[in-house]
């Protein structure tokens, strides 16, 4: 690949993502089926906040590749910023029977179990994670924050439940 193309579509790296979504748009305008664009453009999406634009390119990704992790990934954030939790749980446990020790897959079902009111389930998870050696206690709180930021208070304060609950309240 040319270094002069990889780099100008990594700008998202230095916290450039408007140019870096600008970039993606126009590969996807030459190639809309292209799966890395669709993949990208939703990462690059989520990082500035328009979580249903980025679940609609996650969601593309998905149909084109559907064992695709970080497209699932991508479009599970996003839901959960929606405000979809509810959505993600058999998404996320079909990923996990497919890849049972996917951290990230762990801990977005940890978040979503403890924000429906599963908090069992959830601490469960969490212990998992714990036990693979991942603190999950900054995930938390870094979701919690971003949740709040997006409105959805009461899926926050379930998040910080399930940290207390599951002894990771500690880390923030």
């Amino acid at each position: 690949m040319n270094p002069l193309f990889n780099s100008r579509f990594r700008r998202g790296e230095f916290g450039k993502y408007e140019e870096a979504a600008d970039l993606w748009e126009r590969v996807l305008k030459i190639d809309p089926r292209n799966t890395k664009a669709l993949v990208n453009m939703g990462g690059v999406l989520l990082r500035l906040k328009r979580y249903e634009v980025a679940r609609t390119a996650a969601k593309k990704a998905m149909e084109q590749n559907p064992g695709l992790k970080e497209a699932i990934i991508i479009y599970i954030t996003s839901e959960v910023f929606i405000g979809n939790t509810g959505v993600v749980i058999p998404i996320l446990e079909d990923l996990l029977k497919e890849a049972p020790e996917y951290p990230m897959a762990i801990a977005l079902l940890a978040s979503a179990y403890g924000i429906e009111g599963e908090r069992e389930k959830g601490v469960e998870h969490v212990k998992h994670l714990m036990e693979m050696g991942f603190v999950y206690g900054y995930y938390l709180h870094d979701l919690s924050k971003k949740l709040i930021l997006t409105g959805e208070t009461d899926s926050a304060v379930s998040l910080l439940e399930l940290a207390v609950e599951s002894g990771n309240g500690a880390w923030f």
